[in-house]
């Protein structure tokens, strides 16, 4: 309606301010606009320009992509959360394992000790006999040796001592290796998991827990699981063989393995893993597991 009057004098932008007045008589007089409706319309309509600016029609697309792009940033959100609780909840469970594993440990040298105090405790009770009861057993066993003696086999206890007690510090030679083996590679697991820990706690490794990186709590999670097994069958294989060369001892009747002596860790394992490798319930694929998981990291 008013469309013409406006070209034909020139008015631009520069005139919506006026325009936007309320008691403007700019209206009335220069644009000859009499109807108060029509003025109120103009008024709101360039005061929601000078405000707001221009409306584009174009602009809904990018309402559409703005939301689109809070939307994928809130779901990231929740899944980083969801992630960064699983992360710490993983963690935790690690370190329940490696304490379950200490435990283990402290369980194996009680039973390692114990069995030396059992030792100490027959040493002594084997040296606080009567000198009454040693003279008999001193005749016994002069009689036991001239019946020896006589069928030949007199050189056979003495000389088997000591083959019996090297075979016994060479199988307790190898499980102490295995056994320092697995509380090696148990403080490599707690250095890990404490490096995990502090991993987690940083944003960065959270949100490539989000965006769904892989994280290497798996890997620690199944290297444990391994390491518990081992640390069983060791602690199990020690026990069995403690008490088999305790019994060899009572029927020998000599001391095969000294509770003063200390087990050596033998420097080439490899005599020791063929020695062992046919009497223990470890195959060869479980030692080459433990090589293979010396290091998680």
């Amino acid at each position: 309606m008013y469309a013409e009057r406006i070209v034909e004098l020139k008015i631009d932008g520069t005139v919506l301010p006026r325009l936007a007045v309320h008691n403007s008589t700019y209206m009335t007089n220069y644009l000859g606009i009499k109807s108060s409706v029509h003025r109120q319309k103009l008024r709101l309509n360039a005061l929601d320009v000078v405000l707001f600016g221009h409306r584009d029609p174009s602009s809904k697309g990018k309402d559409i992509a703005l939301a689109l792009l809070l939307l994928l940033l809130t779901s990231v959100l929740i899944l980083y959360v969801k992630q960064r609780r699983r992360a710490r909840l993983q963690v935790t469970e690690l370190s329940q394992k490696l304490k379950e594993l200490k435990s283990m440990e402290n369980q194996f040298d009680h039973e390692q000790k114990k069995w030396h105090e059992e030792r100490s405790r027959r040493s002594t009770n084997d040296g606080g006999v009567s000198q009454v009861e040693v003279d008999n057993l001193r005749v016994q066993l002069e009689a036991a040796e001239r019946r020896l003696e006589e069928n030949g086999f007199g050189g056979c206890p003495l000389a088997l001592q000591p083959l019996l007690r090297k075979t016994c510090e060479v199988e307790m030679a190898f499980l102490e290796k295995q056994k320092q083996d697995c509380v090696k590679e148990m403080r490599e697991a707690i250095e890990l998991v404490d490096r995990l820990q502090r991993k987690t706690s940083s944003v960065l490794s959270s949100l490539k827990l989000a965006t769904g990186a892989s994280s290497s709590s798996d890997q620690v999670d199944s290297k444990i699981f391994a390491l518990k097994s081992r640390m069983d069958k060791i602690q199990v294989l020690t026990r069995e063989s403690q008490d088999r060369w305790l019994q060899i001892e009572s029927l020998c009747g000599f001391s095969v393995f000294y509770p003063s002596e200390t087990i050596p860790v033998m420097q080439h394992s490899a005599s020791s893993s063929h020695f062992y490798g046919h009497n223990s319930g470890m195959s060869e694929p479980e030692e080459d597991d433990s090589s293979s998981s010396g290091s998680f990291l």
